[in-house]
């Protein structure tokens, strides 16, 4: 079979009027892409006006995501910390017949995509020098500016190029609102545990995890490394190890680390309910809350 022949390609005209409408038929073919798709908007206007609306909307969300974002990134995978309660755990108060419900102090990380804040696609690319926004978020584009420089371009080309700009800044829309909406999964969180337990709590910080806080060692909390209580560390039978015994460091673990209770909490309510209880709920699930409530009254009935 002899090979195709290539499509010949219409000659560049010489006339400088007619220059100039095939350059703007040419760029204006290449935003839309396939052609003008039924459901595409090439309206100027209106575009531009839902652009600017969504361009406000994501700098509020980017301005509330950024300040939990990890100092050094590339602004591609950009690493976020949050700090919640998370899970509850039922189990039993140490040396008691108490049954304790505690929320944990719990901190996350997680990777999220900004790529479409830092790079434009490919269907973008290459019309305009690209400016970035101001120190310190310098590798995230500037889609304001790029909006005002878009708008001196000829009507032919203005209204695809538009279209596909909008296109970009409503994934970037999408984009933070995961971010935000998995910020903001604490508050739910919190929601729910005050009005299932009648009680008030504050949202966890950086503080909580970053000052040494051994209130629980008082209260009978047990150790991380060996699930002992404190206290149980300083025993007669410690002396095995022919080490100077101190009830601060765990020996039993096989080291002598120092004492390290278990994760900060805040007590959600105690029962006395014959029996040894030992559960955990992960409260950011429906199911879970669910099962929480059930359990809940159970133990009161």
């Amino acid at each position: 079979m002899p090979p195709k022949k290539k499509a010949k390609t219409a000659p560049i005209p010489d006339d400088p009027e007619e220059y100039i409408t095939h350059i703007r038929e040419k760029s204006g073919k290449r935003f839309e892409s396939t052609g003008r798709k039924k459901n595409v908007n090439y309206d100027i206007e209106q575009n531009v006006r839902e652009i600017r609306a969504l361009l406000k909307i994501n700098a509020e969300i980017f301005d509330r995501c950024i300040i939990s974002a990890a100092n050094e990134h590339d602004g591609k995978m950009v690493s976020f910390t949050r700090y919640s309660f998370d899970v509850v755990r039922v189990r039993p108060y140490h040396g008691t017949t108490q049954t304790h419900f505690v929320a944990e102090y719990d901190r996350s990380s997680k990777n999220f995509d900004m790529k479409p804040l830092s790079e434009l696609p490919a269907y973008l690319n290459g019309v305009f020098v690209v400016n970035y926004q101001n120190a310190p978020y310098t590798m995230f584009i500037d889609y304001d500016a790029l909006l005002q420089s878009a708008i001196m371009l000829h009507d032919d080309v203005l209204g695809p190029f538009l279209a596909q700009l909008k296109r970009q800044i409503e994934s970037i829309h999408v984009s933070l609102g995961r971010i935000e909406s998995w910020l903001l999964e604490p508050s739910r969180n919190i929601g729910f545990l005050e009005a299932t337990f009648k009680t008030k709590l504050k949202t966890p910080t950086a503080d909580d995890f970053d000052k040494v806080d051994l209130v629980g060692v008082a209260h009978g909390e047990l150790c991380s490394l060996c699930n002992k209580s404190y206290g149980s560390h300083y025993s007669k039978d410690l002396y095995k190890y022919s080490v100077v015994v101190s009830k601060d460091r765990c020996y039993r673990a096989g080291s002598s680390q120092m004492f390290t209770p278990r994760k900060k909490f805040h007590l959600l309510q105690s029962c006395n309910e014959p029996g040894r209880f030992e559960k955990t709920f992960s409260i950011a699930k429906k199911c879970d809350q669910n099962k929480l409530q059930k359990f809940l009254a159970f133990m009161a009935s």
